[in-house]
């Protein structure tokens, strides 16, 4: 079998595996980390924003706004994930070869 499409690219988890709205700057918005929803939750997100771009309150929104942050630990993170995808990848390869 030959596959016609595939998909590939990352997948925006952050720590508390919750989507997160941010206004870094008034009138600049960041929806981000759908954690492997993102078709469904890019429309929900997608609606929560303009609801702020229209005026709406932060405090009356869906999404909850939340301040920028860095995630303590991320570079060793990363590094285990890299090494979890490069085996994951090499495995698939093996089984393809291998039938």
């Amino acid at each position: 079998m030959t596959w016609t499409y595939r998909w590939g690219g990352r997948i925006a988890v952050t720590q508390d595996r919750l989507p997160h709205l941010h206004e870094p700057a008034p009138g600049l918005l960041v929806g981000l980390g759908y954690n492997g929803r993102g078709v469904a939750m890019s429309h929900v997100m997608g609606r929560v924003m303009a609801e702020r771009v229209m005026g709406r309150a932060p405090e009356d929104l869906d999404v909850p706004m939340s301040p920028l942050r860095k995630m303590p630990f991320r570079g060793l993170q990363m590094m285990g994930e890299h090494s979890a995808i490069w085996w994951m990848r090499l495995r698939d390869r093996m089984e393809i070869m291998l039938g």
